[in-house]
């Protein structure tokens, strides 16, 4: 009984000093707010400038502006944090002249992911702004001009398209489409051309860029697959590598998942260490998804997305435009393509005698692959460089093969027996 008093005592006590401390917490916390309160106070009665153009400035950002977005707003300066994305942050501070408003506010940005040339580009749009508004307030008209133009998809892509000028010399071109978020490129070499459209998302570079072709000269199987490859070399750039995953099926498929009741009937009572092996196996299987999960998190953490922009314009470009036209076939060795696109497209309309391309990147004619193909010996690789031919349009078994060309000969040989009759 002595022992019982003694533990509900302590228990007592602990319970006070647990509300004394709670108490003493919370005044500790008001006093806190309060001097925040008091040094807020202090610091914006220390700021009260005279200059109505400055309060009217501090009084328009704190009213249009987040307070996360507004780090700094005094008499001297007014900082603001602009973040659209991890590709698209700045921090801009606008200080005020001893002159001003009669003089343009002045800004400076910082970034770490912006380029710095087109910091100072912006610093000087922001400076043509503020001379626009001279005599009254200007902070927020600058802060305005600068949001749109880092929110703008052509803000990450900065350094990619100053290299665009230099790369795509005439007769090669391109344009910027503000409105359509896209870059319009003109790629030719003589009468082959290739006009396509970039489209930049709004998380470029994690979103890879879009190509689309507008128009070619190329034959329309060709281009299809030259637009379908640049999209893939843009994807694999952006996005991270996939990772095997395990699902809850494959979890539960020795559990007798989607067999049928009567199935399940018919399958003996399970024991008790047929249910030990089944539940070992189930916990193996969950281990592997939460593993393939861990390991997924941790790659997409890893992954750094590459610009994608002058990865795809190198290949439309260099191994599209400028190399195919003069390419010859591997088998014939004439060119691939005529020097009209208008000769090939129509054979390919008509004749469908185009041109065709396998797996491992090389060019044909059709009648040539076809040729060589379905000719003995069977079974050929590549003529160029003896990777396995794969192709839906032809049939490329060995068996099959074989067999079709005795059955072509045994007809040939009975129309020759014919003809030697009747002759």
């Amino acid at each position: 009984m002595a022992e019982e008093r003694v533990a509900r005592h302590h228990a007592r006590l602990e319970t006070k000093a647990l509300f004394c401390m709670g108490q003493e917490a919370a005044e500790l916390a008001e006093r806190r707010e309060a001097q925040l309160e008091a040094v807020e106070s202090d610091a914006s009665n220390a700021s009260v400038s005279t200059n109505p153009s400055i309060e009217q400035d501090r009084k328009d950002m704190r009213e249009e502006l987040p307070p996360e977005r507004l780090q700094c707003c005094t008499s001297d300066l007014v900082q603001v944090q602009i973040a659209h994305t991890p590709w698209k942050q700045c921090t801009a501070k606008f200080l005020f002249p001893p002159e001003y408003p009669d003089q343009a506010v002045i800004t400076q940005l910082a970034s770490t992911v912006l380029e710095e040339e087109m910091l100072k580009k912006l610093e000087t749009a922001c400076e043509k702004e503020a001379s626009k508004h001279l005599r009254k307030a200007q902070v927020l008209h600058v802060y305005y001009t600068l949001d749109k133009h880092i929110r703008s998809n052509f803000s990450p892509a900065f350094a990619e398209i100053k290299k665009l000028k230099q790369y795509l010399q005439p007769p090669h071109s391109f344009t910027l489409a503000e409105k359509a978020k896209a870059l319009k490129v003109h790629l030719q070499n003589g009468n082959y051309v290739l006009d396509l459209k970039l489209e930049i998302g709004d998380q470029y570079p994690l979103e890879p860029v879009r190509v689309s072709c507008i128009v070619s000269t190329f034959p329309q199987n060709l281009s299809k697959l030259f637009i379908q490859h640049a999209n893939n070399l843009a994807r694999k750039l952006a996005l991270p590598p996939a990772l095997p995953s395990y699902g809850a099926g494959s979890v539960l498929a020795r559990a007798g998942a989607g067999t049928s009741t009567q199935a399940k009937k018919k399958q003996p009572e399970q024991t008790t260490l047929s249910r030990y092996q089944e539940a070992a196996f189930q916990h193996e299987k969950e281990r592997k998804v939460i593993a393939a999960q861990t390991a997924k998190e941790a790659a997409l953490k890893k992954h750094v997305p590459k610009p994608s922009i002058m990865q795809v314009l190198h290949y439309l470009k260099e191994e599209v435009v400028e190399q195919l036209p003069s390419e010859p076939c591997c088998l014939c060795k004439n060119c691939i393509l005529p020097k009209d696109p208008m000769a090939v497209q129509a054979e390919d309309s008509e004749s469908k005698d185009g041109l065709e391309h396998l797996y491992c990147g090389h060019f044909f004619h059709f009648t040539c692959l076809k040729s060589y193909i379905t000719t003995p010996p069977f079974g050929k690789g590549c003529p160029k460089c003896g990777h396995p031919i794969h192709h839906h349009n032809f049939v490329t078994n060995k068996q099959v093969l074989e067999h079709r060309w005795a059955n072509k000969q045994a007809k040939q040989r009975e129309i020759d027996d014919i003809k030697d009759m009747f002759a």
